[in-house]
């Protein structure tokens, strides 16, 4: 009869030190799916022609096969925001003078328990970073 109790007082410590751990701001979800850490943005580039040399190449390419809009989209991702993990979307118009690049991309979450700290993996609640 022992056992049962001992398992059930063990799934007792890991809940709480489960929920304890979380209690720096992040999403219980985030605990145990993976995903509470990610932002999911979007934002539309009009770039106005013309444009340098290696930029007006990848339009003209995109213009032709819309396979090729993606580099174009990676292009002023990459040039723009630096925190992407992911891009999920990419779609390219072309209005007179004006290419506009719309890009959906994932990003690392900023919320408090989601901060990386050079392994790109997330640590939870805050770092005693005083030693004290």
């Amino acid at each position: 009869m022992a056992r049962p109790l001992q398992f059930a007082a063990g799934v007792r410590i890991v809940l709480v030190a489960a929920v304890a751990t979380c209690l720096g701001g992040c999403a219980i979800e985030s605990l145990f799916v993976g995903s509470g850490c990610t932002d999911h943005d979007e934002t539309v580039w009009s770039l106005h022609e013309p444009t340098d040399p290696s930029t007006t190449l990848k339009i003209e390419d995109c213009r032709q096969d819309s396979d090729a809009c993606e580099v174009l989209c990676t292009m002023e991702l990459d040039a723009n925001v630096s925190n992407v993990n992911t891009m999920t979307d990419c779609q390219v118009r072309f209005e007179s003078q004006t290419v506009h690049v719309d890009v959906k991309y994932d990003v690392q979450s900023t919320d408090p328990g989601c901060q990386t700290f050079g392994d790109d993996q997330p640590v939870v609640g805050t770092p005693n970073v005083g030693g004290g």
